[in-house]
């Protein structure tokens, strides 16, 4: 095999059909609850180092337990997740358009996620905004902020997989 063979042909690469880079993650919007979940763990851990109740009577760990959970559940009931496809040329264009020459970074960086977002559909830099209000800068970062820096380049390697190197005997 000559080392020409080696190179791959870019023309054909470029017309095979692919799509852009994509990335999601999923949070839950009731960030408010692992508090009060927190609390109630604490609670649970103190009623258990106490007496022993009657054979008759409620468990009160059993309606902590539950009442743990109810607010899992309400957590998990506000999962939501977002999916994130790189920017187009023309996507970028549009964002410095709609910013008629403002130079406000928090403003691009929140018109570029929206941009990006392509599930849920139709949100706007508006939305973003509240979200991250909602669930607090960190938060708003480490997720939503992250996942979309991810799909715009921020990971452009091919991705090596430890299980399936491991499985398949091929670790390098």
């Amino acid at each position: 095999m000559s080392e020409k063979d080696d190179v791959p042909d870019l023309k054909s690469l470029l017309n095979e059909p692919d799509e852009p880079p994509t990335a999601h993650c999923t949070v839950p919007l009731r960030q408010g609850l692992r508090a009060q979940i927190e609390d109630l763990e604490n609670e649970l851990a103190q009623a258990a180092e106490g007496a022993p109740k009657r054979m008759g009577a409620a468990s009160p760990l059993k309606e902590l337990a539950e009442r743990i959970e109810a607010l899992r559940e309400q957590m998990k009931a506000s999962e939501v997740t977002f999916r994130f496809r790189a920017l187009s040329y023309e996507d970028r264009e549009q964002i410095r358009v709609d910013m008629r020459g403002r130079d406000d970074a928090d403003e691009i960086n929140l018109r570029a996620i929206a941009a990006m977002c392509f599930e849920p559909a139709g949100l706007n830099h508006g939305d973003f905004r509240k979200i991250r209000t909602k669930l607090g800068v960190n938060i708003f970062e480490q997720t939503i902020d992250e996942a979309a820096t991810k799909a715009s380049g921020g990971d452009w390697s091919v991705p090596f997989s430890f299980a399936a190197s491991h499985i398949l005997g091929t670790q390098k």
